[in-house]
């Protein structure tokens, strides 16, 4: 059985620089130092850096910030009962997708400069205040004492502390676990109790101060607000479910109204549909003419993530009611919101959505816009950019259309879209007309038989801070002997005009047959059409570092158990690997032989990858 292979160098800084930036999250240290996790405080944070890298390995597509965001807290209040409400979560969350961001890239100056600033911590007690910022200032004063010395030159003088050490304080009680098994966590009176109840205080202050600690942990489990920062409708699939849908929402407005401040801990607001039949069919009322939605929405005052997704069919929207329609474009007034999500909705107003003014992320998928709706912020004069930083569409040309008449993404970093139809790629000529200086990633994939029209179109040597380009071919509908070609056409570049940014190209093709890799993927893919690329490689991005070739097989055995070709010295898929990767060699010698370029297969679903 062969050995697992080692991890890639990228995971392996990932994973030191998120041991670093928990090691120097105050708040983080000071539950290990105040031992409010227990005496195996250090184990539990290494654990939570384990759990954090193994969702950007594991998960696609990779956490965003709000999602690491929310595991903190999670692990925050379970492992060390601690409520953090500082707002430093964020500022961690974000520095760690930036630490993927820049290790997958292949820049490790931000780890170098969180385990710098770990261990000047070391031996050191915990300040109160978090002190790094997710911005790329990289100032180290901010790890200074008040009067401006370096902490390692302080003169012994110690760092100001949460609680008072000097005065005698009551032990710390075991965490209160109630009837059902829930451990409350402690709250803002608790620490109030440590830091006044010692000898000076009386014993009237500390029966009021107890008897409110106690009236305090009870309504926090009575009223559990972490179940509402994720609030999913969904009609699913069976008779009456959108019957079930409706009262559940009835129950949620009714809960607000009863108690408005839960409406403030409601992070993420997902509504998924399985709407079908006619578009005006009268049964999808509960969803379009709904009547509680347009009254929770204004209400999240918190909220950064909204969703609306119909997988199924496709919602019109002028078929939503007035007060629905201007719920949904009144978002672009709640500051908070980060992220959008459409899908299958047609003609859908979008320029309201310019006016988000803290919006990231945007995915439209299926959108449509006709103008035949009214639009509430129709007027963009005063739009000149979009702040969105990830973009990902499919299918969108009408909205794109109608956000490039009032706004550009010059702000965009990620960009994400697939190749169903020629609008499609008007739609990427308009979203990348505006954002040459400043998209880092783009991914495409392709559902189309020609990918002629993109050379012209697209011009990849324009996009000057571009690093990495992904293409995807979507169930070889390309056909393997046009394959090679079809590919040369989105990458090749002139020789004059080469891309000096991309440093990672990969490409990506699924495979829906049933045959091994020998007489499969790779015997059809890696023939000899493919030695073209190693031209344009080598004139068209002369700062590449990494090429990665990935192929789906579905009997592909990273074990090699079975030899199926009976090779003598060599068991199946073992044999089939070695023969891939000489084959690679062989067809892209340039590649192959350049010192300064890693040649990487990946081949699915067991994605067993293995580095020339």
């Amino acid at each position: 059985m062969e050995t697992p292979s080692a991890p890639e160098p990228t995971l392996v800084q990932f994973a030191r620089g998120v041991i670093a930036r928990l090691t120097i999250w105050s708040t983080l240290r000071i539950a290990v130092q105040e031992g409010w996790g227990g005496s195996n405080g250090i184990e539990k944070r290494t654990f939570l850096a384990s759990e954090i890298v193994d969702s950007f390995e594991q998960q696609t597509p990779v956490p965003d910030d709000i999602y690491i965001e929310e595991m903190l807290l999670q692990v925050m209040a379970d492992e060390f009962e601690t409520i953090v409400e500082d707002g430093s979560a964020e500022s961690v969350a974000k520095d760690i997708v930036k630490l993927w961001e820049e290790t997958k890239a292949g820049n490790t100056a931000l780890v170098t400069k969180f385990e710098d600033l770990a261990e000047k911590t070391k031996g050191k007690k915990a300040n109160a205040q978090e002190q790094v910022a997710s911005d790329d200032e990289d100032d180290e004063d901010d790890w200074e004492d008040d009067d401006g010395m370096p902490e390692d030159e302080s003169d012994g003088e110690e760092v100001p502390q949460l609680i008072d050490t000097s005065r005698p304080r009551r032990e710390r009680e075991e965490p209160v676990v109630d009837e059902d098994g829930f451990t409350l966590s402690p709250t803002v009176t608790d620490l109030i109790l440590d830091h006044v109840c010692g000898k000076d205080g009386s014993k009237e202050e500390f029966q009021d101060l107890s008897a409110c600690s106690l009236v305090c942990k009870y309504l926090n489990a009575l009223v559990c607000p972490r179940l509402f920062e994720r609030i999913q409708v969904n009609d699913e699939w069976g008779f009456g479910m959108a019957t079930k849908a409706l009262r559940r929402l009835t129950a949620l407005h009714e809960l607000m109204e009863a108690s408005p401040a839960l409406a403030t801990f409601v992070r993420s607001f997902t509504i998924i549909t399985h709407l079908v039949g006619y578009p005006d069919y009268h049964g999808h009322d509960w969803i379009l003419q709904n009547a509680h939605i347009p009254l929770i929405l204004p209400k999240l005052t918190g909220l950064k993530s909204f969703s609306f997704q119909n997988l199924t069919g496709t919602v019109v929207w002028k078929y939503l009611s007035p007060g629905m329609s201007k719920a949904f474009q009144d978002l672009c007034l709640n500051a908070s919101i980060t992220h959008l999500d459409f899908s299958n909705i047609r003609g859908m107003p979008v320029s309201w959505i310019a006016k988000c003014e803290n919006l990231s992320h945007l995915r439209l998928k299926y959108v449509s816009e006709d103008g035949g709706v009214p639009d509430i912020y129709q007027s963009c004069d005063e739009v000149t950019s979009c702040p969105v930083t990830s973009l990902d569409i499919l299918n969108a040309t009408s909205a794109m259309q109608a956000f490039s008449r009032c706004t550009s993404f010059s702000n965009l970093k990620k960009f994400k879209t697939a190749l169903h139809q020629d609008g499609d790629v008007t739609a990427a000529q308009l979203v990348l007309s505006n954002a040459e200086y400043s998209v880092e990633e783009l991914e495409i994939s392709s559902i189309i038989r020609s990918w002629g029209p993109l050379a012209p179109t697209l011009e990849l040597h324009t996009l000057k801070s571009l690093h990495t380009i992904k293409i995807n071919s979507v169930l070889f509908i390309i056909d393997s002997h046009s394959l090679p070609d079809a590919i040369s056409t989105v990458l090749e570049l002139s020789s004059s005009s080469p891309s000096q940014s991309v440093e990672t190209i990969h490409l990506c093709f699924e495979w829906g047959g049933t045959r091994s890799v020998t007489d499969g993927p790779l015997a059809l893919y890696l023939h000899s059409g493919w030695s073209k690329l190693d031209e344009i490689i080598k004139d068209g991005y002369p700062e590449l570092k990494k090429l990665i070739l990935e192929f789906e097989d579905e009997n592909w055995n990273a074990d090699g158990d079975d030899n199926k070709d009976g090779d003598e010295g060599e068991k199946g898929d073992q044999g089939d690997k070695e023969r891939a990767k000489e084959h690679l060699r062989n067809v892209l010698p340039g590649v192959a032989s350049s010192k300064s370029i890693t040649l990487q297969l990946v081949i699915t679903p067991i994605m067993a990858r293995y580095e020339l």
